[in-house]
Parts: C-alpha cells; sequence; structure tokens
C-alpha cells in the first residue's frame, strides 16, 4: 500500500510552458528595479543567455561527484552574463555570488503557473491518507518559492547533495522514505525508471491523467508497478 507520494514540481504541479514565459518578465523586473536599465534590456540578455545556456554549462558535470558545486557555478555565470551583456557594472564577486544563488527564487515567486488541477491532486492524496512531499530538480529553496503555500515535505537537489535526478538520487531520497511503500509521480520517464531501478513504484503523469492515478494509488491498475 502506498503510504507516501513524492511529486515532480515542474511538469507536475508547475505548468513549464507558462512558467517559461513568466519567468523572463519577472526577472526583467527584479534586476530593473535592483540594477537600473530597463525590464527589456534584461530580458533580452536572459534570452540571450538561454539562447547559449549550453555553452555556459560545457565544461561543468552536474552529473559528477562535484555536480552541486558544478550547479551552483552555472548559475553564477548566467547571472554574471546579464550584467556583461547588458554593460551593467556586477557586483563584488561575493555578492554575486550570493546573488545567483538567490536569483531565481526571487524570480519564482512572481511566476504563478500552477496547474489549475494542483488543489484536486493534493486534496485527493490527503484525502486517502498519504503523506505527498515534493521531489525537486533543483535546489530546496527555490523549489519552495516556486510552489508557495505547501505543508509537506520539499527535497531539493542540494538537500540530497545530487545535482540531477538519477538512481543516485532516489538512492538517498530511500533514505528519507521507504521505497516499499512509496511512489514518485514525474513527468519524464528516464526519471522514473531511475526511481524504479532503486525500489520505488512509478507514475508517468503526462496529460493530467487524474483517474488513472487514482486508480493507481487504489490499487486497479497494475500499470508502472
Amino acid at each position: 500500500m502506498i503510504r507516501q507520494v513524492w511529486l515532480a514540481l515542474r511538469g507536475v504541479l508547475i505548468d513549464r510552458a507558462r512558467l517559461n514565459a513568466l519567468y523572463p518578465i519577472a526577472l526583467g523586473a527584479i534586476m530593473s528595479e535592483r540594477y537600473g536599465g530597463s525590464g527589456d534590456q534584461w530580458r533580452a540578455a536572459y534570452q540571450q543567455i538561454v539562447t547559449d545556456w549550453d555553452s555556459y554549462y560545457a565544461d561543468l558535470d552536474l552529473g559528477g561527484d562535484d555536480g552541486i558545486a558544478d550547479l551552483w557555478e552555472g548559475l553564477f555565470r548566467t547571472t554574471r552574463a546579464l550584467f556583461r551583456l547588458t554593460a551593467t557594472l556586477e557586483p563584488s564577486h561575493s555578492d554575486l555570488i550570493a546573488f545567483s544563488r538567490e536569483l531565481p527564487a526571487l524570480v519564482y515567486r512572481d511566476c504563478p503557473s500552477h496547474y489549475p488541477d494542483v488543489p484536486l491532486i493534493l486534496n485527493g492524496l490527503s484525502e486517502r491518507g498519504i503523506t505527498v512531499g515534493i521531489c525537486a530538480d533543483q535546489p530546496e529553496a527555490h523549489a519552495r518559492a516556486l510552489i508557495g503555500p505547501f505543508d509537506g515535505p520539499i527535497i531539493g537537489v542540494d538537500t540530497l547533495e545530487r545535482a540531477i535526478q538519477d538512481s543516485i538520487y532516489f538512492q538517498r531520497l530511500a533514505l528519507h522514505s521507504d521505497p516499499a511503500v512509496t511512489l514518485i509521480i514525474h513527468d519524464q520517464a528516464r526519471v522514473l525508471a531511475a526511481a524504479k531501478r532503486v525500489g520505488f513504484a512509478v507514475f508517468h503523469f503526462v496529460d493530467r491523467p487524474l483517474e488513472a492515478l487514482w486508480q493507481r494509488l487504489n490499487g486497479d491498475s497494475p500499470a508502472n508497478r
């Protein structure tokens, strides 16, 4: 019997497309207020960074032993690039490091992008006596800012000291939740395969299949066992 459910954030509770549309707008407003210039200038710089995103991470290995350090380094590089591309004087090195780790959370607070059925999902799980948590593919502070008010536990990649959601991530999650009674709900098959290798029950959440989810929890469907 499932007693604990860990939900992915983006793709299950958060609409990725809406978040991606809102993020540059919110970022532009925050940067303009803090450092001057127009929101349009900051948004244009961010879009340029996104276009060239892989180059900022080319020599970083998020799946390696130093993946979390590389994650922070990637955030530092992309944040610093905002100042370079807008010809804006950047903060001191230490202040820029701190700001690069804080910025996504600041932006997420201004990006309301929850799917409309989120209350149905959370209430439906609660009514079944299931403990609900979020296993995020991002740092915990960023996940908390993105989800907003949430009473359950939130585990981020920095919580587990693993920058990607692979088998090692789920091995460490198993220290917080018994795989034998735990269901992972995610929208990415690759992540679910990693969770399944560790022994977790999984549910591939695509196209908002609430009825299929309730059947899975009620034991009416053998899918994804």
